[in-house]
């Protein structure tokens, strides 16, 4: 159920309710508001920190021109004093 809901599956049938709506109704909506931490090593060696972080939002669909300024944001929360090359 939470892969279908975090996008990573597609329902083959049934409803999904969250917060008395019909998941499919506003799919795009609701899965901003779920997350999913898999149980595996998921980066890439050929990545930087600021990559996989922009592929992960990339993947939730933030807009690009918010990605840039949400890196750079969570860059000054984790290490003030260290400034990301992006």
């Amino acid at each position: 159920m939470i892969n279908i809901m975090t996008g990573l599956l597609r329902p083959d049938s049934g409803r999904i309710f969250y917060e008395d709506q019909e998941f499919a109704d506003r799919f795009e909506q609701i899965r901003r508001k779920f997350g999913l931490c898999v149980q595996k090593d998921l980066l890439y060696d050929d990545l930087t920190t600021a990559e996989h972080i922009e592929l992960i939002l990339c993947l939730r669909g933030v807009p690009k021109n918010q990605i840039r300024h949400d890196i750079l944001a969570l860059s000054q929360k984790v290490s003030p004093s260290h400034q990301i090359s992006y």
